[in-house]
């Protein structure tokens, strides 16, 4: 199929990338409220679920919670330095970052091979 996912490849924790870590970093348009269960374009991670879960675990990743600035247009500088250390500081303690709230899909591997 391709070169890191199907065949003798396997998909998710059986695909070329496993044990390799991914970390979205994202800016969004709007504001953090626009990104709640009744913002504008629902939770962040219901919006990230299908980069998560269909390209980066798909290959084998272990996909790290995300690191979002929200409205990045419409911060002052000092709001905007402040957004840049935090960016910052999450990539120094990459080590000790958490996997994103997704479940393992390990058994999904599995279920698709027995369909």
């Amino acid at each position: 199929m391709g070169a890191v996912f199907g065949g003798e490849l396997g998909i998710f924790d059986e695909a070329a990338l496993t044990g390799r870590r991914a970390v979205v970093l994202a800016t969004t348009g709007g504001a953090p409220s626009s990104f709640t269960p009744d913002g504008a374009f629902g939770h962040i991670d219901a919006f990230l679920f299908h980069v998560h879960r269909g390209m980066l675990e798909f290959v084998g990743y272990d996909v790290l919670e995300p690191v979002i600035t929200y409205g990045p247009a419409h911060l002052d500088d000092p709001a905007r330095a402040e957004t840049l250390d935090a960016v910052r500081h999450a990539f120094a303690g990459i080590d000790g970052r958490s996997r994103s709230g997704q479940p393992a899909v390990s058994s999904v591997a599995q279920e698709s091979r027995n369909a």
